[in-house]
Formats: structure tokens, sequence, C-alpha cells
């Protein structure tokens, strides 16, 4: 009886540890600095804490698009992390950040507002 208790656990303790590997990535991230002006630099830093060792698909995306480095945007995916600077931030950059991460069990996704305080830029209207 007392082997059959102890193969018990044994076989619920691999089934959970089994589940957990086959589970989709649970992402983590502190977000933007909440004190931004336009002209700072800034950086967002994304975690996956959960699931199996990987492999990820990660990205960033912007109001639904991803985000690719450029001149003032670095985006570094390492591992289980994704890192996103933004140098000099403008107006253009102020919006919705995703970071997703996708392994062959599923997609996690966190989304990450960047606000900014400072000058904005406005349209002049003219009316005929």
């Amino acid at each position: 009886m007392r082997l059959l208790s102890v193969l018990l656990v044994l076989a619920t303790a691999l089934l959970s540890a089994d589940a957990e590997l086959q589970a989709p990535p649970k992402l983590q991230s502190a977000g933007f600095p909440s004190e931004i002006a336009l002209g700072d630099d800034t950086v967002a830093v994304c975690l996956v804490t959960k699931g199996p060792p990987g492999p990820f698909r990660m990205a960033w995306l912007k109001d639904g698009k991803e985000v690719q480095s450029g001149d003032r945007v670095n985006v570094v995916i390492k591992a289980s992390k994704a890192v996103l600077n933004i140098d000099t931030v403008r107006v253009e950059d102020i919006g919705n950040y995703t970071c997703t991460a996708t392994n062959r069990f599923g997609t996690d996704a966190l989304t990450l507002p960047l606000l900014a305080t400072g000058e904005s830029a406005f349209i002049a209207c003219s009316h005929h």
C-alpha cells in the first residue's frame, strides 16, 4: 500500500511537470517608465517567465505592426528576453507596444502603453 502511494505521488509530479513543459509561454514586464518626456530615451524589457525553455518566437509590435530596428529604435531578442530601446522619443513613438512570445503550444502577449509629456505637434487646418 505504501509503495502504491509513493508511485501515485511520483506519477502526479511527473504529469504536473509534463503539463508545465507543454504550455504556452507566460510573459512579464515592468513596462515603460511612467515619466517620459519627448526627447528622452526609453527602454522596455519583456521576459518569458513560465513555460518550456523554448524555442520562442518573440517580437515587439506597435499598434499591431511589428517594430523593426532603425535609426532611433532598436529591438533585441535574445533567448527568453525581448528588449525595445527608443532613443529621443517623438510624438509618433507614443502608442501601445505589445510584446509577444509564441511556442508550439500557444502565444502570450503583453501590451504596454508608451506615454510622453512635452510639446506636441499641432496640425494647422484651414477652411475655404
